[in-house]
C-alpha cells in the first residue's frame, strides 16, 4: 500500500512537472515512462511517449512500455506498431520472453497471421498457452435472388411512333462459390476462389407484328487467383486475375432486319487483371488499387482508394471506405462508393453492414468475389451479414442484400433512330455459408 501511494505521489509531481516545461529530456522520459509502466498507469505512459516523439526521443524501451500499455489497453494494432518499432531498434528484442509474450499475442487477438509465422518458429512454450493461429481458410457459400416484383408488360412495349423495341434484363440468380486462401509463408499468401452462377433472363421484344416475351439463362463460370506479398510489417501487394466463361442460349433477333428471331447460342470470355497495394500504420490500413478489364465487351479501366480503419484498434469494431473511379473508352469516369461496418454484437456474433452508391456498371472489388454480370446495371446495394462463430475452427454466416437496379429498353423509332429508355426495378438476395479454419 506504502509503495502504491508513493509512485501515485511520484508520478502527480512528475505529470506536473513534464506540463510546466516545454520541452523534456531522455532521462525525465525514462524516468516517468518506467513509474508509469510499474503502476500500470497506461494512459499517463502512452502521453508520456507520445510527448517523448515530439521532442524526438524514441529508444527501444520506451517502444515497449508504449506497446505493453497499448496492448493493455485492447488497442492491438497500435501494440505492433511499437513493438516492431523496439525490434527495429534492438534485434535481441524477441529474446525477452514477455516482450514475445506480449507482442505475438497482440498479433494473434489482431488476425495479423503472417507476421506471427516468424515467431511460432521459436517452438517455445507460449505456443502451448495461445495456439498459434491457423495458416488458411476454405470456405463455401450459396447466394439466391429474384426481383421483388416482375416488370409490368407495358413497361416492356414500345411507346408509339417506334418501330421496334428490344428489353434484357436479369430476373433471378443462383451462385455456388467455394474458395481457400494460405499462407505460404510469412511473405506470400495465395487466395483462389471458383463460382458458378446461372442467371436467369428475360428477353421482351417487340416489332410491328409480334411481342416477344421469353425467358432464358445464361450460365457464368469464373475463377479469380489473388496471390500476396508481405514486404516488412507495413506493406502489401496484392496481384488480382480473373476469367469469366459465359454460355447461354439467348432469345435474339437472328438477322440484320429485326424479323426473325430465336434462341442462339453464345459463349464469351472476360478477363480482369489488377493490382493492390495496401499500407499499415498503425491502426489504419490505407490502400490503392488498379484494374483493367473487358466485361460486357466494354474495355475498361479503374482505380480506386480505401481506408480500412479499426477505431478501437482491435477486431470489435471496423470501418471499410473505398471510393472507385471506372472510365470506358466510350463513356465519362463514374464514381462507385463503398462503406462497410463491422462490429461484435455479443460473444461469438458479429455484424457486417455494407453499402455501394453508384452506377455499378462492370465494378471490379479486388477484396470481394462479386464479378461482372451478378452487379451490371445497379444504382447501389445494402447488406447486413450476421456472422457467428462456433469455434476457433468453423463460422457460419448469413447475408441479406436489397439491390436498386435498371436496365434499359432500347426502341428504335420511324426515322430509324435509337434511344434508350430506363427502367429501374429492385431485387433481393440471401447468402449463405460457412468458413474452415485449417
Amino acid at each position: 500500500m506504502k509503495k502504491a501511494i508513493i509512485i501515485l505521489i511520484i508520478s502527480f509531481f512528475g505529470t506536473a512537472k513534464l506540463s510546466a516545461q516545454s520541452d523534456l529530456s531522455f532521462n525525465k522520459v525514462n524516468e516517468l515512462s518506467l513509474i508509469y509502466y510499474y503502476a500500470s498507469e497506461w494512459d499517463s505512459l502512452i502521453n508520456i511517449g507520445h510527448a517523448a516523439n515530439k521532442e524526438n526521443i524514441d529508444y527501444y524501451y520506451l517502444n515497449y512500455r508504449v506497446g505493453v500499455a497499448y496492448f493493455f489497453k485492447e488497442n492491438y494494432f497500435t501494440s505492433t506498431y511499437y513493438f516492431e518499432k523496439a525490434i527495429s531498434q534492438n534485434s535481441q528484442a524477441l529474446k525477452d520472453d514477455y516482450f514475445r509474450l506480449t507482442y505475438y499475442k497482440a498479433l494473434l487477438f489482431s488476425k495479423q497471421n503472417n507476421k506471427i509465422i516468424a515467431i511460432r518458429e521459436l517452438h517455445d512454450s507460449i505456443l502451448d498457452t495461445y495456439p498459434a493461429p491457423y495458416l488458411g481458410e476454405v470456405d463455401a457459400f450459396y447466394f439466391v435472388g429474384n426481383i421483388t416484383k416482375p416488370i409490368q408488360e407495358e413497361e416492356l412495349r414500345f411507346s408509339s411512333g417506334n418501330l421496334y423495341s428490344e428489353t434484357y434484363y436479369q430476373q433471378s440468380i443462383n451462385i455456388f462459390g467455394v474458395g481457400g486462401s494460405l499462407l505460404l509463408n510469412e511473405n506470400i499468401g495465395l487466395d483462389i476462389r471458383y463460382s458458378r452462377a446461372n442467371l436467369g433472363m428475360i428477353a421482351a421484344i417487340e416489332n410491328m407484328e409480334y411481342f416477344y416475351l421469353r425467358n432464358f439463362t445464361i450460365q457464368q463460370n469464373s475463377f479469380n487467383v489473388k496471390p500476396s506479398v508481405f514486404l516488412g510489417s507495413k506493406h502489401r501487394v496484392v496481384i488480382y486475375s480473373n476469367i469469366s466463361f459465359l454460355k447461354g442460349d439467348i432469345f435474339a433477333p437472328i438477322d440484320s432486319t429485326n424479323r426473325e428471331y430465336d434462341f442462339i447460342k453464345t459463349k464469351e470470355s472476360s478477363i480482369a487483371l489488377g493490382i493492390e497495394y495496401n499500407y499499415l500504420y498503425k491502426n489504419i490500413s490505407l490502400g490503392v488499387n488498379a484494374i483493367v478489364f473487358n466485361y460486357s465487351n466494354d474495355e475498361n479501366i479503374q482505380v480506386g482508394a480505401s481506408v480500412l480503419w479499426y477505431p478501437k484498434g482491435n477486431l470489435n469494431l471496423y470501418s471499410y471506405t473505398a471510393v472507385s473511379a471506372i472510365n470506358t473508352w466510350e463513356n465519362e469516369p463514374r464514381l462507385i462508393f463503398q462503406q462497410k461496418i463491422g462490429m461484435e454484437l455479443m460473444d461469438n456474433l458479429w455484424l457486417e453492414v455494407n453499402g455501394y452508391y453508384g452506377d455499378v456498371h462492370n465494378l471490379v472489388s479486388i477484396s470481394s468475389n462479386y464479378s461482372f454480370e451478378i452487379a451490371n446495371h445497379t444504382y447501389g446495394i445494402v447488406s447486413a451479414e450476421l456472422i457467428y462463430t462456433v469455434n476457433p475452427k468453423l463460422s457460419f454466416f448469413i447475408d441479406n442484400q436489397y439491390w436498386w437496379r435498371y436496365t434499359g429498353r432500347k426502341q428504335i423509332e420511324i426515322d430509324n433512330s435509337e434511344k434508350i429508355d430506363i427502367i429501374n426495378y429492385q431485387q433481393y438476395n440471401l447468402i449463405g455459408g460457412l468458413k474452415w479454419n485449417f
